[in-house]
């Protein structure tokens, strides 16, 4: 599974997140910044500033503002939020104009902060944990200050970008941060602290596409762990219970070999696989919390959901199984292994949404996932063969098995919009007041 998932990074930073204007530093650059829920950009030195008095710089100056205050609202629209912060002695006026021109700081709001380093350094760490979120502009920030508001919003849970470099001292800021962004004009020392270069401020727009690949990553990672956690808990809990019942296991150690390869492949590529849609608002909701764990609620549930199908069955199947005529004990051990793959197979349409989008774009993308699940199946039934040779009768048992599984799949799918909340407390609570558990 590691090594699956790392050769999955690779691919999304080396053909997606590396253009001319953004280079990555290491495997997980691009992942994490998918995660990121707020980004701290340091415009010290002068950053975003005309480089001379003439028309034309300040009309580029002007440019460049426009198009970095783009880039803020799209990552306010996914849900990230923005901070300025600035080390030199402009003042906080100065910088609240340009942070207001951006997009990041909202004049008379109260949910909107400005201060000054010297403020945070008088504040305590309760009570800088409690403003964290509102502070929108930090003037006159020292190195320290800067660190303590990234591991300030670490501490509450936000996955934290710092965009900066101007001095060599920003070098442990990019190192607190859980991505660090420089560019080019950073220092040396800055750079080699970096997970992400880009060209200049003015690429800080290239950041948004890395970030939507970045989310997407995460968000087949997810998928992909969710379908080997799966698999490998159901064949443990069959092969347990057959050899404790039984003496021997009704899936051979070669068989689970196989299994796990054909998951292996099939998630390999849906690893790689591209949004169909580069719409914000089509793309899944990241955690929004560093401590949310990567298996969700819902994936539990339906991982779990899955074990107890796959495993009672096939169980029930291979205790009572002699019992129907013409099912010796090679052929039921055949349609259990049939079963277990195919089920895999399934799930792997569910994990994919191959039932729908077809009209969104994504019909060349679906229709190579359907082929590959196509070859799977087919493969599985050439390998099958080899073991025990299965009549028509036998083999729409195994298919009849696997779909039940993938409709309890797409079942689960449909409740997992509700699955978030979900607790033992809740549920409780919830039985309680329908009078279906005693108070």
């Amino acid at each position: 599974m590691p090594f699956v998932i790392s050769i999955s990074l690779a691919y999304w930073n080396e053909k997606k997140a590396t253009t001319e204007d953004v280079e990555p530093q290491n495997l997980s650059a691009c992942g994490t910044l998918g995660l990121v829920t707020v980004i701290i950009v340091d415009i010290s030195g002068g950053l975003i500033e005309a480089s001379g008095s003439s028309e034309d710089a300040v009309d580029s100056m002007r440019q460049n503002r426009r198009t970095m205050r783009d880039a803020v609202m799209t990552f306010k629209m996914a849900g990230v939020d923005i901070k300025l912060v600035s080390g030199d002695d402009d003042g906080l006026p100065a910088l609240t104009a340009i942070a207001s021109e951006l997009g990041v700081y909202t004049v008379d709001s109260t949910y909107h902060e400005a201060v000054e380093g010297q403020e945070i350094r008088n504040l305590s760490d309760g009570e800088l944990k409690r403003r964290a979120d509102e502070i929108k502009v930090m003037a006159n920030f020292l190195s320290k200050d800067k660190i303590s508001m990234v591991q300030c919003l670490k501490e509450k849970g936000h996955v934290v970008a710092f965009y900066g470099g101007s001095t060599a001292r920003d070098a442990m800021v990019l190192k607190a941060a859980d991505v660090g962004i420089s560019d080019k004009n950073s220092t040396e020392m800055a750079k080699k602290s970096s997970d992400i270069i880009i060209s200049s401020y003015r690429s800080f727009k290239s950041l948004i596409p890395i970030w939507k690949y970045g989310r997407w990553a995460y968000y087949n990672i997810q998928k992909f762990i969710q379908l080997q956690l799966t698999v490998m808990v159901s064949s443990l809990v069959i092969t347990s219970v057959a050899t404790m019942a039984l003496g021997e296991s009704p899936i051979t150690l070669i068989q689970l070999i196989w299994v796990n390869l054909i998951t292996s492949i099939l998630g390999g590529l849906m690893l790689i696989t591209e949004p169909e849609s580069r719409e914000l608002d089509t793309l899944p909701k990241a955690a929004g919390n560093r401590i949310e764990p990567v298996v969700t609620m819902a994936m539990r549930v339906y991982i779990l959901t899955q074990i107890l199908y796959q495993s009672s069955i096939l169980l029930v199947f291979l205790f009572k199984g002699q019992s129907i005529p013409g099912i010796n004990r090679r052929v039921r051990k055949a349609i259990i292994f049939n079963s277990f793959a195919l089920c895999q197979v399934f799930n792997y349409g569910n994990a994919m949404d191959l039932e729908k989008n077809w009209s969104n774009g994504g019909v060349e993308q679906k229709g190579f996932l359907l082929v590959a699940v196509g070859t799977a199946v087919g493969v599985q039934v050439l390998v099958a063969e080899i073991w025990a040779r299965l009549n028509l009768l036998q083999w729409g048992f195994c298919f009849l098995i696997a779909a039940l599984s993938w409709g309890l799949g797409l079942a689960m799918k449909v409740l997992s919009p509700f699955m978030p909340n979900w607790s033992f407390k809740n549920i409780s609570s919830h039985l309680r007041q329908s009078r279906w558990m005693p108070l």
